[in-house]
């Protein structure tokens, strides 16, 4: 099989004129030109002979001309590439009938007369493919009419339009016609359109090209042209996708037609972030419907900035909006008879005046039963005021005309004065001009910052640092602001007022002055604190509509000190708060462990708390939670962690500096608390858990776990009462109910883990289909389980029942035994369980090593006694995972079966330490070694020659004195240590592929890997030589290359072929077989589904056999660009390509250069150096270490008829 690539040499550009006086309509026919026609000419057709021709003869041309007086041509047959301009200096039709494509550069379409403004109309027909490249199209004269009718591909040339850069397939100068048959006609870059623009298509097509009118406009001739988005550059938002955007000032939009054009994509008011209009101007009674949304400017695509105006102009059309994220905020006009439709809810800005010319004709049609906030209407040039308006007989207030649909229009009062209004040149506070009435506000604790309307949503504090302000106020028409800046310090007693309906984002520090507690309303939105809190001796009082405080930054301060229900009466002593909710529904979400200062939170109103980043460990969240009078339900998606260590309490026996826990359930002594998760990713409390704040009550906290959630663990101690901050057990205690969903739950889903010592002495129920695992010998409580089970749903504990109705599993450890275990409950391998001997554990889920275990962790279960000292081990499963956490195990382990590193068995260690398996692990099938800690182990052993694959950056390590049998290596992250003093460490195939593996030999065996294996070694991994025996392998695979047999190594090895590269240390490695040739180089690319030298599977037109040659990937059509070059020289024609030595050298491939003056089949020759004046030059690792330059010259001589074909050829045998 071969593979072949074809050029025609080229030569000096001439104007050549078609006679058609051949006899075809061949273009190789050299009768049917005034000259020979040659590669680069510019090609004139004229007359009224042979009009329908065909190219059998170049590939590439200056311009192309049709001159006066010529008849209508078509130019059929191969592609061309045009480096120059199409000019049509006749009256009629030009069809280019063939696959075009462009120079680089701008190809115009016009006639000759580039000074005439004429009004004769050229039209260019293109049916074929149109291939922009770094070209595009550029009609510049009046009445030029391209109509293309194939496909298009590329992005044209880089040329900015005012500030829409990046490239594009067309510019229009002047009046054009362009009809756009094909939905990629177009290419993929954008238009920039600076003469008026007449859009139409004769079949219906979808367009996805971004339209940048700049001087020009865009003209719908039809209906048949859909918008969808383009890819567009701005030259400071960056690349975005649009399907219409006014450049440069205000543009207009003409709709010619009586039908319905779709805009799909989205429309830019204004490139730039400045305040322009665009008008849609109906000229019949068409319908432009946008499904996408209208916005201000590209310069900020998502919203904000600058606004721009809507203009509605003409008899009888209609505007459709149908998007439901319309950002456009300036002004609306309709005039004439027009009419817009807003299809759904809050599409008008709140800050758009509205004006419609009722007396005209002229509908604003709200067709949804929402409520349209601006901030002016006027009718027929007369203000309405304020209030709500509708149609007339819709029952609004006030009904107008001149509004249509079911939909209202309500006007807001106008900003204060003092507000915000963003009508300076910057964003700044003390830039008078952007305030209502342009006064600079004046700092004091009673000084009220509104912010209104949409302009400017970036504030700046450039105050000094920590100036006073008393209250940040959001008008009702405010948009979602942003205040960055400096600190500020606010003083009033209610410091936060959202009136509007959107988020808000505080992005500077805050602190406090003042009356102790802080009330805000967040007006039923989110309000983002993304800066730090200095809460002070203050705290936060949330007391009217429920929203979200969102704090993202790690805050300072105990906040205030009071008594807080049983917990202390006095004002002298209590728990420090940084923040009371009273408003229902309140969300906190916290992106940082110290986000809410040093103080406790007391919830007196429904609320969720949620993390938005994992908080757990060194990270975890240390405040304390006093559920008063209502609930709290932990949610989200983020692991979670209450650790409760924030010193934040001074207690009722004077303890001062001691934390209260992570929960506290307080209030009214016969009111229950509930506890619930629902956040899908893990919570654990390791703080402590108070079932009431004081002696005198007697709760029940409920847990209620959805079976949706993640693992729930409660490590920290679950107590009866605080008292000192330490509690006290000997007071009865309250209770504890575990609640479930009614549905099972999954391996981790809805489980609940108690491991706390817990010294609550009240009752524990089990119910609702709960899953728990007692995890600790005191995990209900202060008293042991002995007793007896009186039913098989229920057993006691002690003088307090445990109910276990409609329970899904409860799991016992830790030394929890006796015939009080109820029937059927799966007793979970956690720590050291108190039964004789050892027994077999099965493991389906990960178990993780924790601190409370001793050193050496005993794995057992309490089944049917087995005689004592057993030793059965531990079994993986396929979905089983044994994190050793820097510990070490002392059983051996039975089996490790899995699916490698797509899933399935693993052992890991997560932990800081080392950790070790002092047994061995035997039975090993597929599966996955590692973590980030090391691992150590005497020996693997697989029946089944097993893959296993080292993932993590820990290291793992086999040093005993047994041979690993059977294991063979695929070592992605980390290193594998194979130091075993006898027998092989690895079996079968070796693979050390990425940046960090690594795979070392130690000590003195030199049959660490079996003579038989193979090693393949790529993508930066590293092979460490350190036995000092010679390692023997059957064959050698470096970067996809198979090597030759002899000895590798590292410098300093004694080793023949020396290579830092793929290994290191003072060891060798003997290859004593050979490998090789195109079939080895082809299966190094594992996504080569079919590996034939002849066929192209990525499509760049290079066969497989010929990127063998090129040293290319078959995988990847980005290496067209390495496709052999043909150029002109002073001596001849020269022929360059590139040669890998692998295949140069390899014995299946053949690589030659052949010459042919006529493409006949045996005119072919095999360029030879120095045989009829051919030079071949060989320019060593030109493009690269194993990749040389070949550059083959062939003298004139060997031409006929000005004509020499070159190809390149590969043959596999």
């Amino acid at each position: 099989m071969a593979g072949f690539l074809g050029f025609l040499s080229p030569s000096l550009s001439a104007q050549t004129v078609w006679t058609g006086e051949g006899s075809d309509a061949n273009w190789s026919t050299a009768e049917n030109w005034s000259l020979p026609l040659l590669v680069g000419d510019d090609l004139v057709f004229e007359g009224d002979l042979l009009t329908t021709n065909n190219n059998d003869h170049l590939a590439s041309v200056g311009s192309i001309t049709f001159a006066d007086g010529a008849e209508a041509f078509v130019l059929q047959g191969d592609g061309l590439t045009v480096g120059g301009h199409f000019l049509n200096d006749s009256a009629e039709v030009q069809t280019i009938d063939l696959d075009v494509s462009f120079g680089t550069g701008s190809h115009q379409f016009r006639d000759s007369d580039t000074g005439a403004s004429d009004s004769d109309l050229e039209t260019f027909v293109f049916n074929g493919a149109l291939d922009y490249g770094t070209g595009r199209a550029f009609p510049n004269e009046q009445n030029v009419e391209i109509i293309l009718n194939g496909p298009g591909t590329g992005v044209g040339s880089v040329a900015g339009a005012w500030q829409a850069t990046g490239p594009s397939t067309f510019r229009t100068n002047n009046t054009t016609y362009l009809e756009v048959n094909e939905g990629t006609a177009l290419g993929t870059g954008y238009l920039q359109l600076n003469g008026a623009t007449y859009l139409s298509s004769s079949t219906g097509v979808t367009v996805a090209n971004c339209f940048v009118i700049g001087t020009g406009s865009l003209h719908f001739e039809n209906e048949h042209v859909t918008f969808a988005n383009g890819a567009v550059t701005h030259n400071t938002a960056g690349e975005t996708e649009a399907a219409i955007v006014a450049a440069g000032g205000n543009r207009s939009i003409v709709v010619h037609h009586a039908a319905t054009t779709t805009v799909a994509g989205d429309i830019y008011l204004s490139d730039a972030d400045s305040t322009r209009t665009l008008t849609l101007n109906f000229q019949n009674s068409g319908t432009v419907e946008v499904t996408g949304n209208i916005h201000d400017n590209l310069a900020n695509p998502g919203g904000g900035g600058l606004p721009s105006n809507l203009n509605l102009v003409g008899e009888g059309g209609t505007l459709i909006l149908s998007g439901s994220a319309n950002t456009f905020s300036g002004s609306l006009s309709l005039q004439g008879s027009c009419q817009l439709v807003v299809n759904s809810n809050n599409q008008l800005s709140d800050s758009a005046t509205v004006s419609i010319e009722a007396a005209g004709g002229a509908l604003l049609n709200l067709n949804h039963s929402g409520t349209e906030v601006v901030t002016e209407l006027l009718i027929d040039g007369v203000s309405q005021g304020t209030g709500t308006f509708g149609a007339i007989g819709s029952g609004a207030a006030q009904e107008v005309a001149g509004l249509a649909g079911s939909g209202l229009l309500e006007v807001l009062p106008t900003a204060p004065d003092g507000a915000w209004n963003g009508g300076g040149s910057d964003n700044n506070w003390t830039t008078a001009e952007n305030w209502v009435g342009e006064v600079v506000p004046v700092p004091g604790e009673s000084e009220v910052l509104t912010f209104a309307g949409s302009t400017r949503p970036t504030a700046n504090n450039d105050f000094p640092v920590e100036t006073v302000f008393g209250q940040l106020s959001y008008f009702t028409d405010a948009t979602s602001f942003t205040l960055t800046g400096h600190s500020l310090v606010l003083g009033n007693a209610h410091i936060l007022e959202n009136g509007s309906s959107r988020d808000q984002v505080i992005d500077l520090p805050l602190s406090f002055m003042g009356s102790a507690d802080k009330t805000l309303n967040t007006g039923g939105q989110r309000i983002s604190f993304e800066q730090p809190i200095a809460f002070g001796e203050h705290r936060l009082f949330p007391n009217q509509m429920g929203g979200t405080l969102s704090f993202q930054a790690p805050g300072t301060g105990p906040g205030r000190l009071l008594g807080i229900f049983g917990l202390n009466s006095s004002t002298e002593s209590g728990v420090h708060t940084v923040m009371r909710v009273n408003a229902a529904n309140t969300v906190l979400e916290l992106g940082h462990s110290q986000a809410l200062g040093e103080g406790g939170v007391q919830i007196n109103s429904p609320t969720q708390l949620l993390a938005t980043e994992a908080l757990t460990g060194e990270n975890a969240v240390g405040n304390t939670f006093i559920v008063g009078n209502s609930n709290l339900e932990i949610s989200g998606s983020q692991d979670l962690e209450l650790s409760g260590t924030t010193q934040n309490f001074q207690g009722q026996l004077g303890d001062t500096g001691v934390s209260a826990g992570a929960i506290i359930s307080a209030g009214s002594s016969g009111q229950n608390r509930i506890l619930s998760i629902s956040n899908t990713g893990k919570t654990e409390i390791s703080g402590a858990v108070y079932l009431n704040d004081t002696t005198a009550a007697n709760r029940v906290l409920s847990i209620p776990v959805l079976s949706s959630a993640g693992e729930t663990l409660l490590s920290g101690p679950i107590v009866g009462h605080v008292t000192g901050g330490a509690g006290n057990p000997a007071q009865p205690s309250g209770h504890l109910s575990y609640q479930g969903d009614g549905v099972a739950a999954g391996a981790t889903g809805g489980v609940i883990t108690v491991s706390g010592n817990n010294t609550y002495n009240g009752d524990t129920s089990i119910i609702a289909g709960a899953y728990v695992k007692l995890a600790h010998e005191q995990a209900l409580g202060a008293v042991e389980v002995v007793a007896e089970i009186t039913t098989e749903a229920d057993w006691t504990a002690g003088s307090n029942e445990v109910r276990a109705d409609e329970v899904a599993g409860v799991e016992i450890g830790n030394g929890v035994s006796g015939p009080g275990i109820p029937p059927g409950a799966t007793v979970t391998a956690i720590g050291e369980l108190t039964t004789e001997g050892y027994y077999e554990v099965t493991i389906s889920e990960t178990l993780t090593a924790n601190a409370s275990y001793p050193t050496e962790v005993t794995f057992s279960t309490s089944g049917e006694a087995q005689p004592a000292g057993t030793t059965i081990g531990v079994d993986f499963n396929n979905s089983g995972t044994l994190d050793l956490n820097g510990f070490t195990i002392a059983e051996p382990i039975l089996a490790l079966a899995g699916t490698g590193s797509g899933g399935g068995g693993a052992l890991v260690n997560t932990g800081s330490g080392p950790a070790s398996l002092t047994a061995g692990i035997a039975g090993v099938s597929e599966s996955s070694i590692g973590g980030t800690g090391a691992i150590s182990t005497p020996w693997l052993a697989s029946d089944s020659s097993a893959l296993v694959t080292k993932i993590g950056a820990g290291t793992f390590t086999t040093d005993g004195a047994e041979a690993n049998r059977g294991i063979s290596w695929q070592i992605l992250e980390g290193e594998v240590v194979l130091a075993n003093s006898a027998g092989a460490g690895a079996e079968g195939e070796v693979i050390i592929d990425g940046a960090t593996a690594r795979l070392t030999l130690a000590g003195s065996n030199g049959d660490l890997i079996s003579d038989g294996s193979s090693v393949t070694i790529a993508n930066g991994g590293v092979l460490a030589l350190q036995a000092s025996e010679i390692e023997t392998v059957a064959t050698l695979v470096l970067a996809g290359v198979a090597q030759e047999p002899g000895t590798y190594g590292a410098s300093g090895s004694e080793a023949e072929i020396i290579d830092d590269l793929h290994f290191s240390g003072s060891g060798v490695l003997q290859v004593t077989s050979a490998g090789g040739g195109y079939a080895a180089w082809a299966s190094g690319f594992p996504a080569l589904v079919d590996p034939s030298p002849g066929l192209d599977p990525d499509g760049d037109g290079l066969p497989s056999a010929v990127e063998w040659v090129l040293g290319g990937d078959p995988t990847d059509a980005t290496d067209a660009a390495w496709a052999p070059q043909g150029e002109l020289a002073m001596d001849g024609f020269q022929f360059a390509f590139r040669r890998s030595d692998e295949a140069d050298q390899a014995a299946d491939t053949t690589i030659a250069v052949a010459y042919s003056p006529s493409l006949q089949p045996d005119s072919w020759v095999v360029a030879e150096d120095g045989s009829e004046g051919v030079t071949v030059v060989t320019e060593e690792d030109f493009h690269g270490p194993g990749v040389d330059r070949v550059l083959v010259t062939l003298p004139p001589t060997l031409a006929t008829g000005n004509k020499l074909f070159v190809r390149l050829e590969v043959g596999i045998d």
